[in-house]
């Protein structure tokens, strides 16, 4: 006897998401929505990724071209797997920019280690007059700790 649908259990209601995104049609809410669901740190394992590859597949070939919003989602969800060059492709991909992209990689750089990379795509972000809100600021700080915090452990090692 088959096993009726939990709706109320996360995974069941992903995969369902899921299912229905890659058979039935992509909407600009539902495909960010699986994205954010894939990048959730909490429940972050290799399952998840390669689901989340998968549905990066299935924007790239279906109606989601062009969509600013689906592809931050993506360069969100690679950062947060740590896969910083996956992110980066798909952030190089996106023809019109904006400031949650912007700090969505620079977010991205930053958190995992990448400070002066970081550091440098906020320098290119400022140069194309794009603003900065509290949230990249945020970032730039947390990369310019982690820059300074590399340049004692340097400093340190060299004693």
């Amino acid at each position: 006897m088959k096993k009726p649908l939990d709706f109320y259990n996360g995974d069941t209601a992903f995969h369902c998401l899921i299912h229905t995104l890659l058979n039935h049609g992509l909407t600009q809410t539902a495909v960010t929505n699986g994205v954010n669901h894939v990048g959730d740190l909490k429940k972050k394992n290799k399952k998840r990724l390669q689901i989340g590859r998968q549905l990066h597949a299935a924007i790239i070939k279906k109606i989601c071209r062009n969509d600013v919003f689906v592809w931050t989602s993506l360069v969100d969800m690679y950062t947060k797997y740590g896969k910083i060059k996956n992110s980066r492709m798909v952030f190089d991909g996106i023809r019109m920019r904006n400031m949650v992209t912007w700090t969505s990689i620079i977010s991205g750089y930053a958190w995992n280690g990448l400070g002066e990379e970081a550091v440098n795509l906020f320098r290119v972000m400022k140069r194309r007059n794009i603003s900065a809100n509290k949230l990249t600021m945020v970032s730039i700080l947390r990369a310019c700790g982690r820059i300074r915090a590399y340049q004692q452990e340097r400093n340190c090692m060299h004693k």
